[in-house]
């Protein structure tokens, strides 16, 4: 896997007008509760991750281009993927266009199964946590094996992304811990990394930092946009 790193206004200066980003949208309507197939033998309703999975996250599709960036870089990311797209023709993966954003769809799940009595803001404390980390889990496990088949591997810098060489993301936080164990590598030396998250309008009461500036600097950075042409597989 190659390891690259490019500043958001790097692609906010040489992309803009060179793709059409209305081509790729986020499709925020798919619908978790589809995916609760049965119940349990004690009468709780059971998602099926398995399918859910085979159906979001396309490992066999040939996706070559892992982008990993901040919630707030959506349409840089886009832009890139599109770039790359037109002019390489390399296909991206980007987890926000398969799935959103993870808190509307964890918010589904409480709105329907954890909601105490009907009332709006009132949910189950044990059933909240349970939802949020299966979740969680089962998404972050999918964009590991994502990741693992595909041998270019690109994170978006910008201050949303990495303040002061750290990261209040956890996605991001996996996604570039994923990328330091599978990179080449003569000598395996485990980092610390990172950890929050700032995506829609949930905002945290806690934050996790980790420093991420060794692993950033194992990336190559692409400074301009014939960088971006002399990339290959």
């Amino acid at each position: 896997m190659k390891g690259y790193r490019i500043r958001k206004s790097v692609i906010d200066d040489s992309f803009v007008g060179n793709v059409d980003i209305s081509e790729n949208t986020v499709d925020d309507e798919i619908n978790i509760l589809n995916y609760f197939k049965c119940k349990d033998k004690n009468g709780i309703p059971v998602l099926d991750g398995e399918q859910m999975i085979e159906d979001w996250f396309p490992r066999k599709k040939g996706k070559k281009v892992f982008i990993s960036h901040s919630h707030d870089d959506i349409s840089a990311a886009k832009r890139l993927s599109l770039y790359l797209r037109q002019e390489k023709g390399w296909d991206c993966f980007i987890d926000s266009e398969v799935w959103g954003s993870c808190y509307k769809l964890i918010k589904k799940i409480d709105d329907a199964y954890n909601r105490l009595s009907n009332e709006e803001n009132l949910y189950t404390y044990n059933g909240c946590q349970k939802t949020t980390s299966d979740i969680y889990l089962m998404l972050t496990t999918a964009i590991n094996k994502v990741i693992n088949t595909c041998p270019i591997f690109i994170f978006i810098e910008s201050e949303n992304s990495v303040e002061d060489s750290t990261t209040y993301s956890p996605w991001i936080m996996e996604e570039l811990n994923t990328y330091e164990l599978l990179r080449p590598k003569e000598e395996f030396v485990r980092k610390n990394v990172f950890v929050n998250d700032s995506a829609d309008s949930v905002i945290p009461n806690v934050e996790v930092s980790y420093k991420v500036d060794e692993i950033l600097k194992r990336m190559v950075e692409i400074k301009n946009i014939s960088d971006v042409d002399n990339l290959s597989l």
